[in-house]
């Protein structure tokens, strides 16, 4: 038997303090006859002393309890706090009363409007890069010459091959609109969150919260219902300042080159076409003499009107406008559409599972 069973075994007999004493010298039979005999009373005792499975998990639950019995003197004042999770339970308690302190104070509030005041700027240059362009691709489009060397007429057009980017253009303008739009929305919703009627609000649910687990810990009603106050009232309050200020982090660390090195070379894109534009469109001076009306035919047939590298220019413009239009349309969808949700989630995913309480895995089916 192991050494935990010994309160099971019976006291042993006279015949067991023979059997000690005895040897087992002699004949052969015999002693493998009396071995096998107190193998079997052994195993005997074995079988009919074990304890049942339900009296062997009534010694290890008194073993815990005694070993429960002495506690620390921090775990046996905070043990009414939660019973069976203390730790746990009294860092959330430290958190709402930090979370209440802060929504009061408005630290993160200062910093989230400088945020969304500097993405909201960035947005603005963006879609006045968009309308500059448009401006400027359409006068290109608009422009046409015409040549009548020997009376005969021919008419160019060649801010034609703008005309894809001009589209391109139109949608990058749009984009922008909606994240102008979406940057003032939030920054609506900011004002709206740091008002102190939430921050009374808030102080009001974190202390009923408190109450609620001292005094019925996890398993009631009312400090479920307590939790989800709690975490309504704290979305409304942390939701967009944690989410601006987590955004303009990724754009800080990740699209601020992007966005400073395309919005640049779309302002260069957009001035050499002005000035492609300007070129083209310069009138000759009027004159009587018909040397000078013949020297301007010339000039204008061999210089001003040298479409191909006209044509160049244009194409080189519109590579540069394709190439970084769509680079600041990734920009401004990422940082005001895709991130802001992202970090919406993942905040409000934060505060539930620190707030609303969690179902056991498994579950006693009798």
């Amino acid at each position: 038997m192991p050494d935990e069973n010994y309160r099971w075994r019976r006291p042993p007999t006279l015949r067991d303090h023979a059997d000690a004493g005895r040897d087992d010298s002699g004949d052969g039979r015999r002693m493998l006859a009396r071995r096998n005999d107190r193998q079997l009373r052994r195993f005997h005792d074995e079988v009919n002393n074990m304890p049942t499975v339900e009296e062997a998990a009534d010694s290890r639950q008194q073993q815990q309890s005694q070993n429960a019995d002495k506690p620390s003197r921090w775990r046996s004042f905070w043990s009414k706090f939660a019973p069976g999770k203390p730790l746990r339970y009294v860092a959330m308690a430290l958190l709402v009363i930090a979370m209440i302190a802060v929504s009061f104070l408005k630290p993160i509030d200062h910093s989230s409007e400088s945020q969304l005041d500097s993405a909201l700027t960035r947005a603005l240059i963006g879609f006045g890069l968009a309308r500059t362009l448009n401006g400027v691709i359409s006068v290109a489009q608009g422009t046409e010459f015409a040549v009548q060397p020997a009376g005969v007429g021919v008419n160019f057009s060649p801010g034609e091959i703008l005309d894809p980017v001009n589209d391109l253009v139109e949608r990058f303008s749009w984009v922008m609109l909606l994240a102008t739009s979406s940057l003032g929305i939030q920054k609506i919703l900011l004002e709206v969150s740091s008002w102190i009627g939430i921050s009374f609000m808030l102080a009001g649910a974190g202390f009923f919260w408190l109450l609620t687990r001292w005094r019925s810990g996890t398993a009631s009603r009312l400090a479920d219902i307590a939790s989800r106050v709690l975490l309504i009232i704290l979305l409304l309050r942390f939701l967009i300042p944690l989410g601006s200020l987590a955004n303009d982090w990724v754009y800080r660390q990740f699209l601020q080159p992007k966005f400073e090195v395309s919005a640049q070379q779309l302002e260069v894109a957009g001035n050499r076409i002005r000035e492609i534009n300007s070129r083209n469109s310069e009138a000759a001076p009027e004159t009587d003499s018909l040397r000078q009306k013949a020297k301007n035919l010339y000039q204008s047939v061999t210089s001003k009107f040298d479409f191909d590298g006209m044509l160049d220019d244009y194409k080189q413009s519109a590579e540069s406008v394709t190439e970084h239009a769509v680079n600041l349309i990734v920009v401004f969808i990422l940082q005001t559409v895709i991130f802001p949700l992202l970090f919406l989630y993942l905040v409000y995913r934060l505060f539930s599972f620190l707030l609303l309480p969690r179902p056991p895995r498994y579950v006693n089916r009798q």
